[in-house]
């Protein structure tokens, strides 16, 4: 039994009765900090496992591929942001089609699961920091090295990673802010980009400040369920789970659109992102009728793809 499995172990064991043990009295601060060593132990064990697989994709000689800007000044006509929403899993051979012959950027695990939908992103982004998402990391370039008959996509990842040794994959960096509480919208690339209980205002304002493309088309992005397209498949990867499976389970609600710790759900924020966007040229809008972007009057409903 290996030291990072042990300690996982019982740090595991710790946190249950943390959070089970109504007569246990918690001190918030030491439970931060058996978190925080926690993840540090995972963190360490999870960059191993990547730079074996960066190994082989180096030694591949496949790269990402080129990102010239258009004479507009824009990277793409237009993108299409993948979330992991089970909407997903409704789209038409023809739908799909269209997408793989467009840009599009992938959210958090949604590269992991690709084969489930069939379209290999042209990019995939990771903003969360939590545990533990040094093994998402770990799993994406998993899936990266099996892959190397399609172009790499350019990984799109906050500035912790730069000292993992992923240049051999181009990735794009950003700072992302920490703590509680929203921080400014970023201007320009070299500031921390605009982060609200999740990854979607943050890559949002990423696609804008990198003025990736005029027209974003969200799709999976739901909201309205904790059901995503790999649901079977991720009830399995128990690595991959963070403290928020059981707050999805018992509320059955993405936890992005619920309002936690008196801090307000994404929808209360997306219109001055939204806003932000068009200001600088950029339309959003969102496929899926269903989507709380879309039962809540948040943005336009794109009505067709092809």
């Amino acid at each position: 039994m290996s030291f990072g499995y042990r300690f996982r172990y019982k740090t595991a064991k710790i946190l249950y009765r943390l959070l089970t043990d109504r007569d246990l009295h918690v001190d918030l601060w030491n439970f931060k900090h058996i978190e925080r060593a926690q993840t540090k132990a995972f963190q360490n064990e999870a960059r191993l496992e990547c730079l074996g697989w960066m190994n082989k994709i180096v030694h591949s000689n496949v790269k990402p591929a080129a990102m010239p800007r258009r004479p507009d000044g824009w990277m793409h006509e237009e993108i299409f942001l993948l979330g992991s929403g089970a909407s997903l899993a409704k789209l038409t051979p023809a739908e799909r089609k269209v997408i793989r012959e467009s840009a599009s950027i992938a959210l958090n695990k949604y590269l992991i699961y690709w084969d489930e939908i069939g379209i290999w992103p042209t990019y995939t982004a990771l903003s969360d920091i939590h545990f533990p998402t040094s093994r998402v990391m770990a799993e994406k370039l998993k899936v990266v090295s099996q892959n190397l008959d399609k172009p790499i996509p350019r990984f799109v990842l906050t500035e912790e990673y730069q000292t993992w040794g992923l240049e051999g994959i181009e990735p794009m960096y950003f700072k992302r802010p920490h703590g509680e509480g929203d921080h400014p919208w970023a201007q320009a690339p070299d500031e921390p980009m605009f982060y609200h209980r999740g990854s979607l205002t943050c890559i949002l304002n990423f696609l804008t400040v990198h003025r990736i493309a005029p027209k974003v088309t969200m799709i999976g992005v739901d909201l309205n369920s904790a059901s995503s397209f790999y649901d079977q498949r991720y009830q399995q990867d128990t690595h991959l789970h963070d403290m928020w499976e059981s707050f999805k389970k018992k509320n059955n609600i993405h936890p992005t659109a619920a309002e936690v710790n008196s801090v307000p759900p994404v929808q209360a924020i997306l219109p001055m992102v939204f806003d932000k966007m068009r200001e600088l040229g950029i339309e959003p809008s969102c496929y899926n009728d269903d989507s709380l972007l879309i039962t809540d009057s948040l943005c336009p409903l794109r009505e067709r793809l092809t």
